[in-house]
């Protein structure tokens, strides 16, 4: 698990393994090219688009030739963002940014990229982040062998299809613990989580807090911060 302090970062053409973050930050490329590879899709993201990462979120990167440099910028946890997007002035906020000063203000989308959707997992995952799906009858429904459908998936979003609909039921429920005041018990169950043990499990495996710690260390981190 890495923080994500403000930085500017180069990376090294190559796989950047996949890795999580313990808070909630975007990117902002500021020059290359790199795939991302997240809970929202699979994304060719370009100088001047930002990437939006959850607190406790998983993705991998894979880094064009000769290299990308980015700067990365921390946000509330209780914060909503695209996935990816562009925003007016990303020199101004490039600025403020590097200067330590008040960068919320700048981060308003002028328009939302959207995730690849070109191939049949890309269809599988979008489907995966609203609802679960036998893969079994998906791949019979599909005309494709379920061993296929497993071996594609994990090889183009590194996760089997079982982990990446976990990952974004985790998601949505701690955005939705530390966004809104709804019982705990409403958003285990709205998120599809078997019981509450379970909920409670997955929560504090992925972040280190249970779901009530959560909430309540989004609501101080973001009364405490200037953002």
């Amino acid at each position: 698990m890495l923080g994500c302090p403000t930085h500017e970062q180069r990376l090294e053409a190559g796989r950047l393994p996949r890795h999580r973050h313990g808070s909630a930050y975007v990117s902002l490329l500021l020059d290359g090219a790199y795939g991302e590879r997240g809970p929202g899709g699979r994304w060719p993201v370009e100088p001047g688009q930002l990437i939006a990462h959850a607190a406790f979120e998983c993705h991998d990167n894979e880094i064009a030739r000769p290299g990308a440099w980015i700067i990365n910028i921390p946000v509330p946890a209780r914060m909503s963002l695209p996935p990816v997007f562009t925003i007016e002035d990303p020199d101004a906020l490039i600025v403020a940014a590097r200067q330590g000063v008040p960068v919320l203000g700048y981060l308003r989308p002028v328009s939302v990229v959207s995730p690849r959707n070109d191939d049949w997992p890309d269809a599988l995952a979008a489907l995966l982040r609203r609802r679960p799906v036998s893969i079994t009858r998906w791949a019979r429904e599909t005309g494709l062998a379920p061993a296929t459908v497993s071996r594609g998936f994990l090889a183009a979003f590194g996760v089997s299809p079982s982990r990446y609909r976990l990952e974004n039921q985790l998601l949505q429920a701690m955005r939705l613990i530390a966004t809104t005041n709804a019982p705990l018990a409403a958003i285990s169950g709205g998120c599809g989580f078997a019981d509450q043990a379970h909920f409670c499990r997955t929560v504090r495996a992925a972040s280190g807090y249970s779901p009530r710690e959560w909430r309540v260390k989004s609501i101080q981190d973001d009364a405490m911060q200037d953002w």
